[in-house]
């Protein structure tokens, strides 16, 4: 009867760790998914030539994808610059951890 008490334990302590494990892993692919969006972003603003259209598309672009985009003009010299700068939620639904992170870029 004992062993039959210890594998059921295990077993259930097995499927709460890939519960966790399994919400920690899509975290991480939404981290890198904002990162994968914010180089698109600059990369495109960089092409453009700092287009307020396409900064704005750029804009609407990731409001449409839950992600808050600002792009702030920086002026050194001659060079125009930006920096871009991507806002998006982390969550970890099943422990309850939310929270806003910010991932900052330059578009050259």
């Amino acid at each position: 009867m004992k062993a039959g008490i210890e594998i059921y334990v295990s077993l259930l302590l097995l499927v709460v760790m890939a519960l966790l494990c399994a919400n920690f892993i899509a975290a991480d692919v939404a981290v890198m998914n904002a990162r994968d969006a914010q180089a698109a972003y600059i990369c495109e603003i960089e092409n453009s030539d700092f287009a307020d259209s396409i900064i704005k598309r750029c804009v609407e672009n990731a409001a449409e994808q839950n992600y808050v985009l600002e792009v702030s003009p920086v002026v050194i010299g001659e060079s125009q610059m930006a920096e871009v700068s991507l806002t998006y939620t982390y969550r970890v639904p099943i422990i309850g951890i939310e929270s806003e992170h910010t991932i900052v870029g330059y578009a050259k």
